[in-house]
Order: structure tokens, then sequence, then C-alpha cells
């Protein structure tokens, strides 16, 4: 059985909890994905996400936020938020590296 402190505890560790990601959104028109953090916006061409490579346009109308972190309904793909942040943010720091 749990404990009611164990129970007090979980709660209290819950309401700490903040998403990586608050909203998504996709722009056909420039074929980029529009991620918005608490701290930032992001425009991440598609192509970039390995995930979404081969995804048709029509599916990526799809994209929202999950518990977990991008959830594209059409294609039936889940994308963990924290990874995919650390990713595009390691990807930006090599690239942007290099340009002085």
């Amino acid at each position: 059985m749990i404990s009611d402190t164990e129970i007090d505890r979980v709660a209290a560790a819950s309401a700490k909890f903040k998403p990586a990601l608050i909203d998504a959104r996709y722009h056909p028109d420039t074929d980029r994905i529009e991620l918005v953090t608490p701290w930032c916006t992001q425009l991440v061409d598609r192509q970039q996400i390995d995930e979404l490579r081969d995804v048709s346009k029509r599916d990526l109308e799809t994209i929202t936020v999950s518990a977990v972190g991008l959830h594209v309904e059409g294609a039936d793909i889940d994308i963990n938020a924290a990874g995919l942040l650390s990713h595009i943010g390691r990807r930006l720091a090599r690239k942007s590296a290099k340009s002085f």
C-alpha cells in the first residue's frame, strides 16, 4: 500500500514539473516546425528532424504537443521533447561554432 507521505512527495515533485514544449505548429509554406518552449520559440526545418523527414505535409498538419513531447496523429509518431530539443541544441552549437 502507498503511504500518504509517499503520495504527498510525488504530488510535490509533480507540481515542480515544467514541460519542455508548450506548443508546436507546422508551417507548410516554409516546411518548418515551430517549437514553443518556456524560454524561446524555434523554427526548425523539418528535414532536420529525422523522424519527420518522410512524413507527408498533410500528416504534419496534425502535429500537437503531448505529455511526452511532439505527437503527429496522422503518422502515429511520438518524439520525446527533451531529446529533440537537446539534439537540436547540440546541432546548432556545432554549426554556429564554425561561423566565427
